[in-house]
């Protein structure tokens, strides 16, 4: 039995691999469909997924996944009748197939014991299915039963939906023997691959890098035998112009024997330098073609990653009322694929903030002279070095300069001072900052300001870096990543009696300055270099070390640049430039301010590895040039909280959840009590439902911000009304957030309280 249940457990991992592939390619197949491409490439995606289909069910019975079987069965009826151009295609149908689509990867990933997708669930979709495949029209009640998105006019069939005489349909043999088609080839390459675990490289991969340290070792005690051959050089010549002077013939004989001594000690000390640097040079070319060789099995292209993002701009475009599509360059660079495992969160961010916050409604585009349709462009290209670059762009209306500095202000970012006297460049990197954000409600989607801090943490913890810019044709990011990661090169420096690591990646230049370019500009240090000023500062008293005065006439410094930032640190010294290998802090100390790891040097000395955005943001609130600091956080107080809701489960519910979070509460049946509570009583927040009697939570809303008194009390919306124009009648109401019951979580109503609250 238990021989059994290895087995079992190999054969599902081994299927989950293969089924998911063929998942990605049917998703892709349906984002290019979708887009009505003409009659011959049509036909193709429509046999690549038709055969997909066919496949995936076979390999589900094979491993006794009935739901996957079933639906993949289904899905083949349709794309059988859509090869004999049998099918009206409309939105509707489009939403059902990406329904289907999603159902499969949903039950793939929970296995056949944890049952992923409801029966009744199920047995619905396959039921559309089969009536789609025998003709029927798609009808919004069944998507609405399953999706929330948000159902609009089906499209007029296209020029390829016409009726013919169906050619005979193909069978399964048929299926199975037919050469591959071209779209195939190019969404999947089937070339001669070996799959291997993850972990397995991974492995194999930290091994390799662990030989780093035996290089540097290798290089140092080549140095140390150079040295002792100059000595052994030095001695014979003093011996030898010793024996040339009179001396006693004892002391003669003495001179001779040491001269010969010596002279043997250069030959085998010099012999014994060259094997050093023959075999340190062998060794450091091996250990960097064994890193280089590990490291290309690491690599993946960046479209590996890509790959659900059309399907994430539709969903998120149709629940918006918008349209937009995404189109991705560049997928076919190479990045290690533990970045682009970390870096997949970061892009959702952006995408789902370029969909929710750029791209604008059909209609006004229509007004600003745009097309109906958004743009979103993402694309990789390789910057320089070990260096990609990777934008997240939109055709939208941009990002409003002066809502950032009022959010910055009112959430004690910036002081009003500040906010008045930053340029567009500084006050557009506030954005980063958590709990930032210019939506006027909080949904599932946006306006917890959240989203791009987690963007910036997570792209400087891969030790990179972020920009935006923005104007009113769109709004760029763009990140700034390392190929591969673990190891790279660095530059070993001095301050304050230690030693630190300072990654090539974020070092302009290192050179030596007269003391006499230094000087002052706005109450800050600066120096002039080239003609140009920057920002200086010692780095020792950044990191928080004394700092060493010194004696000569020139400084050495470092031009440090990230997001478009650059200032100059002075240094006690710069050592040189070593091949490095990142040793993680542990979670203890993962947040160390300044710091992103440790290296061990090729003595064994451990240094710590400076983290350069991290940097310059502490030279900036050390005075080093900036304008932006934060402000001291209000001291904390009791809040209390009125929830307006008529169900008493609810009602409890809610109560119970606030005041173990701390709240003081009080509660109302519905709109009209609670409207009579809010006239005699003070509170902080309103948290209505929006279906009650005598006065819904949309009356209530409007009622608070038509009164003078309660318009700037923060109002949350918690309601089973999902539908976007509920969401938008909650905006118009003057709502701060929507939250809906059905996807309900405690944590984030209390999060929304904190940040509506503070």
């Amino acid at each position: 039995m238990e021989r059994e249940k290895e087995f079992r457990k190999r054969l599902l991992a081994t299927f989950k691999a293969e089924a998911m592939e063929h998942v990605v390619t049917m998703g892709a197949c349906l984002t290019e469909l979708e887009r009505m491409p003409p009659i011959e490439v049509q036909m193709e995606v429509v046999e690549t997924i038709f055969r997909e289909a066919h496949s995936l069910k076979g390999a589900a019975r094979a491993v006794n996944l009935a739901e996957v079987e079933s639906v993949c069965q289904a899905l083949e009826s349709i794309f059988a009748q859509w090869k004999v151009r049998r099918v009206n295609q409309s939105r509707e149908l489009f939403d059902t197939l990406y329904l289907a689509v999603d159902t499969v990867r949903s039950a793939i990933s929970a296995g056949p014991e944890e049952h992923g997708v409801p029966a009744e669930q199920l047995s619905s979709l396959v039921a559309e299915l089969e009536r789609l495949s025998a003709g029927g029209s798609p009808v919004a009640s069944f998507d609405a039963k399953f999706d929330p998105r948000t159902i609009e006019e089906p499209r007029e069939p296209g020029p390829a939906m016409t009726a013919e005489a169906p050619p005979a349909a193909p069978t399964s043999a048929a299926v199975d023997e037919a050469p591959s088609s071209p779209v195939r080839e190019r969404l999947r390459d089937p070339s001669g691959t070996v799959r291997i675990p993850a972990e397995r490289l991974g492995s194999l991969l930290a091994e390799a890098e662990e030989m780093l340290p035996f290089k540097s070792e290798a290089s140092i005690q080549s140095e140390r035998i150079s040295e002792l051959l100059a000595m052994a050089e030095g001695l014979r010549a003093e011996l030898a112009g010793a024996g040339r002077l009179s001396a006693p013939p004892g002391l003669k004989e003495l001179l001779v024997k040491a001269q010969k001594r010596a002279h043997s000690l250069e030959a085998s000390a010099r012999a014994l330098s060259k094997s050093a640097r023959r075999h340190s040079w062998e060794l450091g070319r091996m250990i960097d073609g064994l890193l280089e060789d590990t490291k290309k099995t690491m690599l993946l292209p960046f479209s590996s990653v890509m790959e659900a993002f059309p399907m994430l701009v539709r969903d998120i475009s149709r629940k918006r009322g918008k349209e937009a599509e995404l189109v991705s360059t560049g997928e076919s660079l190479e990045i290690d694929r533990r970045i682009l495992e970390e870096i997949k969160d970061p892009l959702i961010h952006l995408v789902r903030n370029c969909v929710d916050h750029g791209i604008e409604r059909p209609s006004e585009r229509e007004a600003a002279g745009k097309p109906r349709k958004g743009r979103i462009t993402v694309s990789a290209a390789h910057a320089d070095g070990n260096t990609a670059e990777i934008k997240v762009v939109d055709d939208g209306s941009g990002i409003d300069v002066g809502r950032v500095k009022a959010a910055a202000v009112k959430n004690d970012i910036i002081s009003p001072e500040a906010a008045s006297s930053i340029g567009p460049e500084e006050a557009l990197s506030l954005i980063f900052f958590s709990g930032l954000s210019t939506s006027p409600i909080i949904t599932e989607i946006s306006g917890r300001g959240l989203g791009l801090a987690i963007v910036r943490e997570k792209v400087e913890g891969l030790g990179g870096s972020v920009t935006v810019s923005s104007s009113k044709a769109g709004t760029s990011f763009s990140m700034l990543l390392p190929l591969t990661v673990a190891t790279f090169r660095g530059i070993l420096v001095g301050a304050g009696n230690q030693s630190f690591i300072v990654p090539t990646s974020g070092v302009e230049r290192t050179l030596r300055v007269r003391k006499d370019q230094l000087g002052m500009a706005e109450n800050r240090e600066t120096v002039t270099i080239g003609g140009e000023p920057y920002s200086f500062v010692w780095l020792a008293p950044v990191l928080g070390l004394p700092a060493r005065v010194e004696a000569g006439g020139s400084i050495q410094v470092l031009v440090l640049s990230a997001g478009g930032k650059k200032i100059v640190f002075g240094v006690d010294e710069v050592f040189g430039e070593e091949d490095v290998l990142v040793k993680g802090l542990g979670p203890q100390l993962r947040k160390v301010r300044n710091i992103s790891g440790a290296a061990v040097l090729g003595t064994g000395k451990p240094v710590p590895i400076l983290n350069v955005p991290d940097l310059l943001r502490s030279a900036v609130k050390s005075g080093g040039g900036a304008v932006i600091a934060a402000q001291p956080p209000r001291a904390a107080k009791k809040r209390s909280v009125l929830v307006a809701e008529d169900s008493i489960t609810s009602r409890m519910l809610l109560k119970n959840i606030l005041e173990t979070a701390g709240y003081d509460v009080m509660t109302a049946i519905d709109g009209v009590e609670a409207w009579t509570l809010m006239k005699t009583e003070k509170f902080d927040i309103l948290v209505s439902d929006v279906e009650m009697p005598r006065m819904s939570g949309f009356e209530l809303t409007s009622r608070v911000r038509a009164d003078r008194e309660l318009s700037e009390l923060p109002v949350v919306l918690v309601t089973a009304l999902e539908t976007r124009e509920d969401r938008e009648r909650g905006i118009e109401a003057g709502a701060n957030a929507y939250m809906i019951k059905s996807s309900f979580n405690q944590n984030n109503l209390i999060e929304i309280i904190k940040r509506l609250t503070a």
